[in-house]
Parts: structure tokens; sequence; C-alpha cells
């Protein structure tokens, strides 16, 4: 048949699989925010594709009925310049018309903030 297994032993081997499963869970949810931190930290970069742009467009066009929003070219960064190029604004109603070039720098908004 098989060797008697005593109490303190089958005890053991219920420790040994929790220890097992909770090391696993452990290494499950740092992967989980790993993936999800560097699915953050490149944001800025995934908005400024070909791809990022389209969608960043459809949603305004989308929220904003009266007006038309065009994007040429989108440059984000979390600490670094931003950079619109080739925003254009076209009024539905009249059909006006705002071609706009913007950029903006992390440092100059701290420059503000000095005393």
């Amino acid at each position: 048949m098989g060797i008697p297994v005593s109490s303190t032993q089958s005890q053991a081997g219920r420790g040994t699989r929790w220890r097992r499963l909770r090391r696993a869970v452990g290494w499950f949810l740092v992967v989980i925010i790993l993936v999800v931190s560097v699915a953050v930290w490149q944001l800025p970069r995934l908005a400024g594709t070909g791809a990022g742009t389209a969608l960043i467009e459809k949603l305004v066009n989308g929220a904003q009925s009266s007006v038309t929003v065009g994007i040429a070219s989108l440059d984000l960064a979390w600490s670094g310049t931003q950079q619109v190029t080739g925003l254009s604004v076209v009024d539905r109603a009249n059909g006006d018309t705002a071609d706009l070039n913007v950029s903006a720098g992390f440092i100059d908004r701290l420059g503000s903030w000095r005393a």
C-alpha cells in the first residue's frame, strides 16, 4: 500500500503548498505592477504616434459637436517639452479656422513658480 504519513508530515506539506501559492501570487502581482508602470511611463510616446494622434483627434471630435480638430504632429513627454504642431480648429457652423503651433517646456513652467 503505502507508507503511513503522520499528521505532522501532512501539515508540513500543506504549509509548503500555501507558501508556494503565496510566492506565485506575489510574483504575479510584481509582474502586473511592472507592466502597468511601464505602460503608464510610455503613454506620452504612444500618444505621439500616428495611431495615438488619430485616437486623440477622434475623441476630441466626438466630444465636441461644434468644432473639428486636426493635429499634424504631437510630441509629449512627462518632464520634457510638450509640442503640438499643425493644430487646426474648424468651426463647423461658419467655417472659421484657427491654425496653431504650441510648445511648452517643463523648465518654463517651473520658472514661473519661483519667487
